[in-house]
């Protein structure tokens, strides 16, 4: 028996490119998959397994698509991919996690700075 179920947006067509973004929050977003057609197709539905929110930008994709895998993402589409980012972050439920981490390794960082940085000049009597 088959019933017409409304599908999301990105299964009404096939998906033609994908690319798969790791972000922890305490470096810039790299790309850990991408790939056309079939491969595509696996990546979305790995990230939908995995319950990895998608979130469908073509124009972001083929940029992102010319990287290597391992690559960081350039500062040309920091904007860009932020802005996906807040928003995976967020329905996922994972952006106060990653907030932490954030706050976490900027402390880390201006705790090394003061302690190995410049010595503040004592007053001299």
């Amino acid at each position: 028996m088959s019933r017409d179920i409304p599908k999301p947006k990105s299964e009404k067509h096939p998906i033609s490119r994908a690319v798969a973004l790791k972000y922890e929050g305490t470096e810039l977003p790299q790309v850990v998959a991408t790939g056309q057609h079939l491969v595509a197709e696996q990546i979305v539905a790995r990230a939908k397994a995995a319950d990895v929110p998608l979130v469908e930008d073509p124009a972001l994709a083929d940029m992102l698509a010319s990287l290597d895998i391992g690559d960081h993402i350039p500062n040309n589409l920091f904007r860009a991919v932020a802005e996906v980012l807040s928003y995976a972050l967020y329905v996922s439920g994972k952006h106060e996690e990653v907030l932490k981490r954030a706050q976490q390794t900027r402390d880390e960082a201006q705790n090394y700075r003061s302690n190995n940085g410049e010595k503040k000049d004592e007053p001299t009597e």
